[in-house]
């Protein structure tokens, strides 16, 4: 149970960090602020694109806390049931603080991601403007 938690944060992790690097870094050199590919016009625009990337990470992230919540409750009810037995405790235990990293480390992948997207979101807004503040 323990290695398949393991995989599952690897996973969730993994994705969330693609979606992260890709809405912000690759995109920003094939789209242009007004939103065109390459010179043409379209409607799929870098606001969109954005959009689109903060929807499915938070999605992602919930689904994983959700997930990580629900094996705290599992193990809770473990530790509750174990009647003293020590090595239902210990297994228990184990998995509750295991729950409750996996819990801090989605919060802070919620948080990383939200600052990174907002980071992104001031692309190409008001760049080479002139108004530096500089007279």
């Amino acid at each position: 149970m323990k290695k398949s938690l393991y995989s599952l944060y690897a996973v969730v992790g993994s994705a969330v960090a693609n979606i992260a690097f890709f809405s912000t870094a690759h995109a920003v050199t094939a789209l242009t602020p007004g939103g065109s590919v390459n010179g043409t016009s379209s409607s799929f625009t870098w606001a969109n694109f954005k959009s689109l990337a903060g929807d499915v990470v938070n999605i992602l992230l919930f689904v994983a806390g959700f997930l990580a919540v629900v094996y705290l409750v599992y193990n809770g009810i473990q530790y509750i049931t174990s009647a003293g037995n020590a090595d239902k405790v210990k297994t228990a235990r184990a998995g509750i603080i295991n729950a409750v990293i996996g819990i801090a480390v989605i919060a802070a992948a919620y948080f990383i991601i939200n600052f990174a997207l907002g980071i992104g979101n001031s692309v190409g807004t008001g760049v080479n403007t002139g108004s530096l503040g500089i007279s």
